[in-house]
């Protein structure tokens, strides 16, 4: 694909948190993509973190999902098995 091709994809990257994004770019020989923002600043997706194709957007976003759902499980498992002791020895 030619650099000055611009194309439209769905950026994944910041799908927790701003949902599925519609970018329009330029795809990078190493797979990344990139493209200008509105406030004109040049922004980058590394490969994985968007997809020209809509049903791929959405397994990618879920997958980012099932990552955060099972890092937040582990951090609430950490935290509901927390003992908190004072040791009255040192008062």
């Amino acid at each position: 694909m030619s650099e000055d091709q611009t194309v439209k994809v769905f950026a994944t990257k910041w799908a927790l948190s701003k949902g599925i994004l519609i970018v329009e770019g330029n795809e990078q020989p190493d797979g990344a993509f990139s493209w200008r923002s509105e406030s004109g600043l040049h922004q980058w997706l590394k490969a994985g973190e968007w997809s020209a194709d809509p049903a791929q957007a959405i397994e990618q976003a879920e997958k980012r999902r099932s990552k955060k759902l099972a890092s937040l499980a582990r951090d609430i498992n950490k935290y509901q098995s927390k003992k908190f002791i004072v040791d009255t020895r040192q008062l």
